[in-house]
């Protein structure tokens, strides 16, 4: 009887090593994809964010020369409306 244990027990052990071995592999493949995607989220968000601000200093240089605004009032307008748009997208989440 303490024979068979021990075959089963050496048997268990084998099968739990293996898979060890493959749920290692396969955590750390999830582990690098959840990186790529990470990387090419904030990527995107510094670009987006980017063309925002120069979208932004567009607007503003476009109503002083064909609105006649001060800067002052150009970036004024543009900063409130700008932060209406980001809490209607807050709320929306």
């Amino acid at each position: 009887m303490h024979y068979i244990r021990k075959i089963l027990a050496k048997g268990i052990k084998q099968a739990a090593h293996s898979m060890e071995g493959e749920m290692t592999r396969r955590i750390a493949f999830e582990i690098r994809k959840t990186q790529r995607r990470f990387i090419k989220f904030l990527i995107s968000f510094f670009i987006m964010a980017l063309a925002l601000i120069f979208l932004a200093v567009g607007v503003v240089y476009m109503s002083v020369e064909y609105f006649a605004f001060t800067k002052t009032l150009a970036f004024l307008t543009i900063g409130i409306v700008l932060l209406f748009i980001g809490i209607i997208i807050k709320l929306t989440d």
